[in-house]
């Protein structure tokens, strides 16, 4: 038996519930459970109950990577591996909700604000699109492939908690905020004509976000913005003419 395009693309429209009866005593345990029924019912049949009890327990992890420990407990089922099941639930909850927290809340949320910042200084009217699209676009991608990819790992499943997609992600959000970040403050040097505002902004945001990493890229924004904000007294931006 193989996970069909029906069964997964069921499992992911669940997986967007996750949250939906959350509670204190299991947290997002009913939510994980209403992901793999349809599964259950498939792969179980008579003892679809006795599937459903084992994982109505406890589950709290990041609820974009949900599907892959979903993904993970729909092959081991399959395969009759039930303790098994119940131990990778467990182990793989708390690595994916550090790995989520740091990924999407960390580092993709302020990308996309910081991207939807810069669309609104030419296009106010898209910035919340821009916003919303570059969001949902690659979280709702994690979605769908972290069920698949789940599926496929039952052997050694925490091996594909850190994939090649997950990186390259991290690493393009830490180049657009700190990029996005001397752009606005350029723009606002241009507009404003105020260089030592754009200075302050530009240090209290550069202590705030703790990075030590890029050096030459962060001296070069700096440098950039007082250059323009020096500059702006005499200068407009073509679009405000």
């Amino acid at each position: 038996m193989s996970l069909s395009f029906q069964d997964r693309a069921g499992m992911f429209w669940r997986s967007l519930a996750v949250q939906g009866a959350w509670n204190f005593p299991r947290m997002q345990g009913l939510g994980f459970l209403f992901i793999l029924i349809p599964w259950f019912r498939k792969v179980k049949k008579e003892r679809f109950g006795k599937a459903c009890m084992r994982h109505l327990g406890y589950f709290n992890t990041h609820p974009f990577l949900a599907g892959y420990v979903a993904g993970v407990v729909a092959r081991m089922e399959e395969e009759g591996k039930e303790k098994e099941s119940i131990r990778a639930r467990e182990s793989l909850m708390g690595p994916l909700g550090a790995l989520g927290d740091g990924l999407f809340w960390a580092r993709l949320r302020p990308a996309a604000i910081f991207i939807a910042l810069v669309v609104s200084l030419f296009w106010p009217w898209a910035a919340a699109p821009a916003l919303l699209v570059f969001f949902n676009a690659v979280h709702l991608k994690e979605r769908w492939s972290g069920i698949k990819a789940g599926y496929n790992r039952v052997e050694g499943p925490i091996g594909g908690i850190s994939t090649r997609w997950r990186k390259m992600i991290s690493n393009f959000c830490e180049r657009v905020i700190p990029t996005a970040c001397g752009f606005i403050l350029a723009v606002m040097a241009l507009r404003s004509g105020k260089p030592l505002l754009v200075l302050a902004l530009f240090l209290a945001g550069f202590l705030l976000h703790g990075r030590r990493s890029g050096p030459v890229v962060l001296g070069s924004l700096l440098a950039m913005a007082l250059l323009l904000g020096f500059l702006g007294v005499e200068m407009k931006l073509p679009w405000s003419m």
